[in-house]
């Protein structure tokens, strides 16, 4: 009822414990690997970081998006089933059988359609990985046609200096959840879905204000539209320019009320949005200051609408 009512929902704790405690602590331990994690004090890490394995690949054109995907399978390599229950699987294995098979599965798009009250379809599915002080994606929008968007965010979470003890048997040791970083914005990293632009507007130019979490709400929606079908920015009612002061006022007033919502990184939940056609969607930039990459995976799907029975 709340998707139907919003066109967006975030379910916490999407992944069952077994699952997901283990892969915190190795998606950790992949960043130090790399070097990207907080012993970087802040730098900019090289272009390839992260890439050396093998197993991750560079996404671009940088004038659209530039992140980490897994890289595709050799087409000579043996076909097999990899699950998260099995032994020790490497935080790589986990990634590839969220995004090859639970994302794919008849069962997870029945409990979506169950969910959202609608049909999914033909899909996309991509893990995704934001390396700080390096990747973002700039504001792109589907023209035809409405998407759901449904993307499982694994950003592992900030913790304070200190242990207490070692809950994986990997050597990860629980610590004090603390709300700086992602959770506070100053890292970047986060979500955003904003209305369509005018056509003079460039869309690749964001300020600070999105970060301020303003979503926009007009009349509550029919049932299976998305509340992302915002009419735009406002006109200036007169047309004419007024001080500086109030010309920045306004225009500050204008980039908010554009931001129709902003998710900042969590781990282990799942957000759900019903994106209408042009309205666009961006993950802003990763700060170099931030302690960890921003992991993901994120599926897109083209999608039907219920029909009811008329008795």
């Amino acid at each position: 009822q709340r998707f139907v009512e919003e066109s967006s929902l975030e379910l916490h704790s999407f992944l069952c414990n077994a699952i997901a405690d283990p892969l915190e602590s190795r998606l950790l331990n992949l960043d130090l690997r790399d070097g990207l994690g907080p012993d970087r004090g802040g730098k900019v890490p090289p272009h390839s970081a992260g890439l050396s394995s093998g197993s991750w690949t560079l996404k671009g054109p940088p004038h659209k998006w530039r992140y980490c995907t897994l890289a595709p399978k050799s087409s000579s390599a043996p076909i097999e089933a990899v699950t998260p229950r099995a032994a020790n699987p490497s935080a790589d294995a986990n990634l590839r059988s969220l995004q090859d098979e639970l994302f794919s599965s008849p069962a997870f798009r029945a409990w979506l359609s169950v969910v959202t009250k609608l049909i999914p379809m033909r899909h996309s599915v991509e893990a995704r990985r934001f390396r700080p002080g390096l990747d973002y994606t700039l504001a792109t929008s589907e023209e035809g046609e409405a998407r759901l968007d449904v993307v499982l965010g694994l950003t592992p979470r900030i913790r304070d200096p200190g242990s207490d003890e070692d809950t994986s048997g990997e050597g990860y040791y629980r610590r004090p959840v603390v709300t700086r970083g992602w959770q506070s914005a100053e890292w970047g990293g986060w979500e955003c879905y904003m209305a369509p632009h005018n056509e003079e507007d460039d869309p690749a130019v964001y300020r600070s204000s999105v970060h301020k979490k303003k979503v926009v709400k007009e009349a509550p929606p029919s049932p299976g539209s998305s509340s992302s079908s915002s009419s735009g920015k406002h006109a200036n009612g007169n047309g004419k320019a007024g001080s500086d002061e109030e010309m920045d006022d306004e225009e500050e007033e204008e980039e908010e009320d554009s931001t129709l919502l902003t998710v900042q990184p969590g781990y282990n939940r799942l957000l759900l949005v019903l994106r209408d056609e042009k309205v666009m969607r961006f993950v802003k930039y990763v700060s170099a200051a931030a302690e960890s990459s921003r992991w993901d995976v994120c599926g897109e799907y083209e999608v039907g609408m219920l029909q009811e029975e008329v008795s």
